[in-house]
Order: C-alpha cells, then structure tokens, then sequence
C-alpha cells in the first residue's frame, strides 16, 4: 500500500490546461550513442534540464559533464511516463508503480515507487521509498533501489528527499541540488558525485533521485510565479 500519492500526479492534474509545446531534443555531443549511455552512468555530474514547468509535457536535455548526452520527456496525465532518449533513439523509461508485487513485499513498508522498463516494458529495476535499518543506521524511510526481480542494490540507497546518496557503509557519495533558472520557467537540477569518489550509479536511479526536487521546484513555481 502506498504510503503517499505521488507529488508528480498531483501536480499533473494542475498542469494539464497549459497544454504542451513541440521540442526538439539537442544533439549528443558525444561521439556515439554507446559513449552517452556509459557518460551518464560514469559522469561526475548529470544535469537535468526541465525547459518549461509550465508544461506537463516537456522536460529537457541530460548533460554528462556539462555535455549533451540525452534528453528526456515527460508524457501523460494520469500515468505519467518520463522516457530517456539518446541520439535520437528511445532507450528506457520510468513510470509510478501501484500495482506490481513490489508495491506488496510482505513485511515491508512501501512508499512511493517508480518502475524502470525498456522500450519493449520489459522491467529493468525499481526506485521505491522503503523503511530500513541501514547498517550502523537508525531505521527511517529512505529510497532503495532495487533489480527487475525485487532485490536491493548492496553499494547505494539514498534518504526518502533525495538529496543524499550514501554507500552502505552511510556514508554520503553523491548530492543532488537544484534551483529555478533566473532567466524563463524552467529549472536546472544537478546529481553531483563527491570528490574522489569512483562509484558508478545507474542513471536511473539517479533520475529517482531527482524527483523529489523537481516536485519541490515545480510546486514552488506554481505557487510564486503563475
């Protein structure tokens, strides 16, 4: 049973009457598709790019070290999809899940939950807020993250607001920040990997990652600027 409705539905259902506009994806400015997909799961920093929260239906560019390597769309109102294309080619997307064992593991508590699936809706994997007890933590919702058959990823989870990763030793190995651009209605988030530290991270978990602040920045929008 999910513990809370999704911020990102709740937002749709208000976004809906501004309609959507047509947006043409950047080009890659890496040198292959291959080479994008391994920079947005190796890169230091991956900067998603929302061009117009206005808008339910656009979202932007992804940048690997502050290079092209993406973009992803966000598409639908009452199952809202956010699909990552690079070079021109869908490669995977994510979707809120409500209806999948994984939202009923018996004897633990669920929250929130994204599904990962490629373009044939094979699942790859599942971001899901979860109460654990961390090793040398305190027991607390955090989101972990998860393969297609429901096993916890060992080297990363990360706190339920998405702002820290850490290692399963607690300590933090990433942040995520974010901010409303000054100039037009979109906003810049960023997933930055701390200093020397050589772990690669799936990118998407580190959308999930980001969810929590694009709602806050688009609530903020809405609330202030329209």
């Amino acid at each position: 049973m999910d513990r809370k409705i999704m911020a990102g539905l709740v937002l749709g259902a208000g976004l809906l009457l501004t309609g959507c506009s047509l947006v043409i994806p950047s080009q890659i400015e890496y040198p292959d598709a291959d080479a994008a997909k391994e920079a947005l799961n190796h890169a230091s920093t991956v900067t998603f790019l929302t061009e117009d929260l206005e808008d339910a239906d656009t979202m932007g560019n992804i940048l690997a070290d502050e290079k092209i390597a993406g973009y992803m769309s966000q598409s639908g109102f009452v199952n809202i999809k956010w699909t990552v294309n690079v070079d021109d080619q869908d490669w995977f997307y994510l979707k809120v899940v409500t209806d999948e064992p994984i939202n009923n593991v018996e004897g633990v508590k669920t929250g929130s939950t994204y599904g990962y699936y490629d373009m044939n809706d094979n699942c790859l994997g599942y971001g899901q807020e979860r109460v654990i007890t961390p090793e040398g933590g305190e027991e607390a919702w955090y989101i972990q993250f998860l393969d297609a058959d429901g096993n916890p990823k060992e080297d990363y989870y990360a706190t339920e607001d998405g702002t820290m990763l850490l290692d399963k030793e607690g300590k933090v190995i990433a942040r995520v920040n974010g901010s409303i651009d000054l100039i037009g209605t979109g906003c810049t988030i960023n997933f930055v990997m701390e200093d020397g530290v050589n772990q690669e991270v799936d990118i998407k978990d580190k959308i999930v990652m980001t969810m929590p602040k694009f709602d806050e920045l688009k609530r903020y929008y809405l609330d202030n600027y329209m």
